[in-house]
């Protein structure tokens, strides 16, 4: 009886180093390889926690690469047919996560000297920072996005984005949460909420998407709950950022915004340019403008200051 039951545990203990060695060759890109230890372990222990998980992302990523080869050009063809099919409901969150970080490994395999900033040119979707910051190797993409907000595109509001998660992942919280502002304020419908690493701006966007079936509009109203909650705060300020932001409203003075959608991204313009102004006296245009886009918002701003 002993020896059967010891029989029993080394084959439990098999499936476990099975398990490992295909999740080694995962992350190294060897999904055929991976596919093997898998299904080896599978054989022995079906039950292993996870385990269809894994097989199911190799699955996946063994015919995005025979599809598209391990060339850059199609590294990326097979990141954005994943993020399409993530973006369609047929992959969970956290199959995108797990499949995302091979190809990021791969990817960083592949780039040169030139490479800086978009990996894919003028569509702009996947940046070399993110890569990084996809291998938890928060100090990396922290540096490379900065560089390259710095340097090129100061208004790009998914790289704010990218940048506060690589703050707040480093514990950097107070950078964390102006970079977040930033992103919010320049483009709120640009984040990927559902990755970000602070918790509370997450959720918000989760309570918000319940209590409003246009997620557009939900995103809208991010920025404005955002502040109300004290999820971050607008400092006083004459810089590029309030230029930015006074710019986008002044191009659209004169105009009457009737969905809710632009009432609400109109409101979190005016929001931020009487928070950021830095005269004591009142603007009290913008906070008319404010109570005529959306009053109930309007009445929730003044209780708050």
């Amino acid at each position: 009886m002993g020896e059967i039951k010891s029989q029993q545990i080394g084959l439990f203990d098999g499936a476990v180093t099975d398990k490992k060695r295909g999740r080694a060759a995962f992350e190294a890109g060897d999904f055929e390889a991976a596919r093997y230890y898998f299904n080896k372990a599978h054989a022995l222990d079906p039950c292993l926690s996870d385990l269809s998980l894994l097989q199911n992302v190799t699955n996946l990523l063994s015919e995005l690469i025979q599809k598209n080869g391990r060339s850059k050009t199609g590294l990326i063809r097979s990141w954005k047919t994943l993020v399409a099919t993530r973006c369609r409901g047929e992959i969970s969150a956290r199959e995108f996560a797990l499949a995302e970080r091979p190809l990021c490994q791969l990817l960083l395999q592949k780039i040169s000297e030139k490479d800086v900033g978009y990996l894919d040119g003028r569509e702009q979707s996947l940046h070399i920072g993110y890569c990084y910051l996809v291998l938890n190797d928060f100090r990396q993409a922290h540096h490379l996005i900065l560089d390259y907000l710095t340097t090129y595109q100061l208004f790009d509001a998914r790289l704010w984005g990218y940048l506060g998660d690589c703050a707040w992942q480093l514990e950097w919280y107070d950078e964390a949460r102006l970079d977040y502002l930033r992103a919010l304020f320049i483009d709120s419908m640009r984040l990927d909420y559902e990755k970000l690493a602070y918790p509370d701006l997450k959720n918000l966007y989760r309570e918000l998407k319940m209590t409003y079936p246009d997620e557009a509009v939900a995103e809208s109203l991010i920025p404005i709950f955002g502040w109300l909650n004290g999820l971050f705060t607008i400092p006083q300020q004459d810089g590029v950022m309030r230029q930015y932001v006074a710019r986008k409203h002044w191009q659209q003075r004169g105009t009457l915004p009737l969905t809710n959608l632009e009432r609400y991204r109109r409101f979190a313009q005016c929001l931020f340019l009487d928070q950021s102004r830095l005269q004591p006296s009142i603007d009290f245009e913008l906070r008319i403008e404010m109570q005529q886009l959306a009053p109930k918002l309007f009445q929730q701003y003044l209780n708050k200051l």
